[in-house]
C-alpha cells in the first residue's frame, strides 16, 4: 500500500492531469482520482455529438485481498464510454478483473483509466455502456473520438461482425443501424 501511494504521487508529478486524495496518508486503501482529460460526459441527442467535460472523478478501493485481486473502480462523474456503466459507474476492467497481477499497481492502473477517458483504451465488444459501444462502432462518430484526442474503434474484427457481437450480447431490446455505405 505504501509503494502504490508513492507510485500515486510519482504519476501525479509526471502528469499534471491526473491528481487524487487518499483515505489516510500512510498506506491509504482508497482514492478519488481526478483526471482532467476532455471527454465524453453524456450520451448523444439526435445526431449531435455527445457533450464534452475535463472534469473526471474515480474511486479506487483496495480490499483486503489487493494485491492478489484487482481494486474495485468506480466512477463518480457522469461519462460516456463503452466500458463504464452510466447507471453505477462500475467499470469494466476487462482481463485485468480475472488476472489482476499483484505487481501491476494502482499507477499503472490509473494510467489506463486515464486512456479510457481519453477513448485511447475501450472495448466495444465487452460492453458495460451498450448505447455507448453502438455509438463508438458507428464509423460517422470516429470524427468526434478523433477530434477530443481518442482513437476510433479499431477492432481485429470488422464493424459488421462487431455489431453483431453488441447486439448478440444486447438480445433483441436494441436494433442497430447498417453501418455499410448505401451503393
Amino acid at each position: 500500500l505504501i509503494d502504490d501511494h508513492n507510485g500515486m504521487k510519482a504519476l501525479c508529478d509526471r502528469d499534471p492531469q491526473i491528481s487524487f486524495t487518499a483515505n489516510r496518508e500512510f498506506a491509504p486503501d482508497e482514492y478519488i482520482v481526478t483526471f482532467t482529460y476532455t471527454s465524453f460526459i453524456e450520451a448523444p441527442l439526435g445526431a449531435e455529438a455527445p457533450r464534452l467535460g475535463d472534469g473526471h472523478e474515480a474511486r479506487i478501493i483496495l480490499r483486503a485481498n489487493y494485491p492478489r485481486q484487482a481494486p474495485v473502480v468506480l466512477w463518480q462523474t457522469p461519462i460516456f464510454h463503452p466500458n463504464i456503466r452510466a447507471t453505477d459507474g462500475a467499470v469494466c476492467l476487462g482481463v485485468l478483473n480475472q488476472r489482476f497481477l499483484p505487481g501491476m499497481g494502482v499507477a499503472r492502473l490509473v494510467r489506463m483509466l486515464a486512456e479510457m477517458v481519453q477513448w485511447r483504451n475501450y472495448d466495444a465488444a465487452n460492453a458495460f455502456n451498450r448505447e455507448a459501444a453502438v455509438w463508438a462502432a458507428n464509423t460517422d462518430n470516429w470524427p468526434a473520438i478523433e477530434a477530443m484526442g481518442g482513437y476510433p474503434l479499431i477492432a481485429h474484427q470488422g464493424v459488421a461482425e462487431l455489431m453483431q457481437l453488441i447486439e448478440k450480447a444486447s438480445g433483441p431490446r436494441i436494433t442497430f443501424r447498417s453501418l455499410t455505405p448505401a451503393a
